[in-house]
């Protein structure tokens, strides 16, 4: 039986242009892309010289990442994330995450009854996955499927379908991406057949350059002209849940002096962070989303992350190889029954000599 009548889709499609070149009746490949250039890994730095977590490890790590647009008729897309379900019944596993890590984490697998089915005409146009509600994977992966749907000519009557709780700042990104909100429509656990629906493959998680400079000439188009001293950053985390930097007082303390301003980034508009990040010459803080930023920033923006030693996640180091920037962290002292769910992270303390000798040398003129 159906999942259009009972229960989940009954198995995994994981290649969808291979799905898509064997069903020419419901698909048509639109484009095929070449890999996705990766970075030449460069090693991170740190106070000592050393790679204690062994982040360039990672960076040397071989990825594979097709990127492909195909144009599917009469699919499906159910669920909280917009899972797109093939004609044949099949989860097309690559609508939820470039990381096929990630599979079975939608309950699109489990359910027993998906809601009720309802017929969409027309052109839609996939802009949801599973964690597209956040600031990291949503302007790293999910807004620049864009530059593939446009290379794929599309036609100009399309719905964009986007995650169900947009934030400010998403409807701000498309806006300046040139997707206004009346060609958007939000998709929050619906069942819907649609006459076409392109799907484009997400970015990696791991970014190319491409990636980077079209988010950065994004910025671009908003930054209203260069600024007579380049910002230097401290993002605090004082309002987030975990890796707060409990010493944060005596950090500001140390940068203020080395002319740093502290922003609370919650507090800002999307627009106005990105023409802070825009002019940033040195970007400090503990590991969160607010580093995403630094892909508006200029190739050799100088960027310090303080990393909590049990959740390491080297994005941001990933992301700076793509964006030619100079990457440096520092391991910060666990500090364990600071908050509740340890999962992503516990609060930290900085060793303040160690920043002090980083900084410090960071901001010395250098010959050449």
């Amino acid at each position: 039986m159906p999942s259009t009548l009972l229960g989940p889709p009954k198995r995994r499609v994981c290649d969808g242009l291979k799905w898509a070149s064997s069903h020419p009746a419901q698909a048509s490949v639109r484009l095929v892309l070449d890999p996705e250039p990766i970075a030449v890994p460069r090693p991170p730095r740190t106070r000592h010289g050393t790679d204690p977590l062994n982040l360039l490890t990672t960076a040397l790590t071989p990825v594979s990442h097709r990127r492909y647009v195909v144009e599917l008729r009469g699919a499906r897309i159910a669920g909280r994330f917009g899972t797109v379900v093939l004609p044949d019944d099949g989860i097309l596993v690559e609508s939820l995450h470039s990381d096929l890590q990630y599979v079975g984490w939608d309950d699109v697998y489990y359910r027993c009854k998906l809601p009720a089915l309802s017929d969409h005409a027309g052109n839609h146009v996939l802009l949801t996955a599973l964690f597209a509600d956040g600031y990291h994977e949503w302007l790293i992966y999910n807004l620049p499927r864009l530059v593939a749907y446009r290379a794929a000519n599309l036609s100009d009557d399309c719905t964009y379908l986007v995650p169900a709780r947009m934030a400010p700042w998403q409807w701000a990104s498309l806006e300046v991406a040139g997707i206004p909100p009346s060609a958007c429509v939000p998709f929050d656990d619906r069942h819907w057949r649609l006459e076409r629906l392109m799907f484009a493959t997400m970015a990696s998680i791991r970014p190319a350059r491409s990636t980077c400079e079209w988010l950065r000439g994004l910025a671009k188009t908003v930054v209203r002209g260069a600024q007579a001293q380049r910002a230097r950053i401290y993002i605090s985390r004082a309002l987030a849940n975990t890796r707060r930097v409990l010493n944060e007082a005596e950090v500001i303390g140390l940068l203020a002096k080395r002319g740093f301003t502290s922003y609370r980034l919650e507090d800002m508009r999307w627009l106005d962070q990105v023409r802070l990040f825009a002019d940033a010459e040195i970007v400090v803080g503990a590991h969160g989303a607010g580093f995403t930023n630094c892909v508006f920033s200029q190739p050799g923006t100088r960027i310090i992350e303080f990393i909590e030693p049990s959740y390491v996640y080297p994005c941001f180091y990933w992301q700076a190889l793509a964006c030619d920037q100079e990457y440096w962290y520092l391991v910060g002292t666990t500090e364990r029954g600071t908050i509740r769910d340890g999962r992503h992270g516990y609060d930290l303390t900085v060793n303040i000599d160690e920043l002090s000798g980083v900084v410090d040398g960071l901001l010395e003129p250098r010959r050449g």
